[in-house]
């Protein structure tokens, strides 16, 4: 084994310097490089696991407010929809209410449109009657080539309309 030591050039203060400059090294690293690294290293997984669970309560709340939307998008609809039902309901009434009106006033004016009639109609009769019995006077005149008095002109005009049955 000396052979193999000496033939490595194997030193034992060497190597023992060596080990305590290594040592030395090794605590100076940990002393000044590893604590501080570590230190970085918790904080930022300490600031990952926050934001981690930061975003796992954003994505609960997130959840939350998609359900209160699809809720109130919901209400929202079904309002719209009685909105509309009541609008059709209000319209349907309303309709149904104008063309009640616009049928009595329709009945209204055929109504006075026939009474109108009627009343033109007796008048024109009046008229015709009239106008024929002085036709049927002056005929009857000439045929008895005498004058007839006003009363009897009268009087034959009411017997000739009662016996044709067409006095109002």
């Amino acid at each position: 084994m000396n052979a193999v030591l000496e033939a490595l050039s194997f030193d034992g203060v060497t190597f023992l310097l060596m080990t305590v400059n290594i040592a030395v090294v090794l605590f100076v690293v940990y002393r000044f490089l590893f604590r501080p690294v570590s230190a970085l290293l918790e904080a930022r997984e300490e600031k990952i696991g926050e934001s981690l669970l930061s975003a796992a309560n954003a994505r609960k709340q997130a959840r939350t407010y998609e359900l209160m939307y699809q809720e109130r998008m919901n209400n929202a609809r079904y309002q719209a929809r009685e909105i509309i039902e009541q609008a059709r309901t209000v319209g349907e009434g309303m309709k149904k209410e104008i063309l009640e009106d616009a049928g009595k006033q329709a009945r209204i004016i055929v109504e006075g449109a026939a009474r109108e009639i009627e009343q033109e109609k007796i008048r024109a009769y009046r008229e015709i009657s009239g106008d024929f019995a002085t036709m049927v006077t002056e005929a009857a005149s000439r045929v008895l080539r005498r004058e007839i008095r006003p009363e009897e002109h009268q009087q034959l005009i009411d017997e000739f309309l009662q016996e044709t049955g067409r006095i109002h």
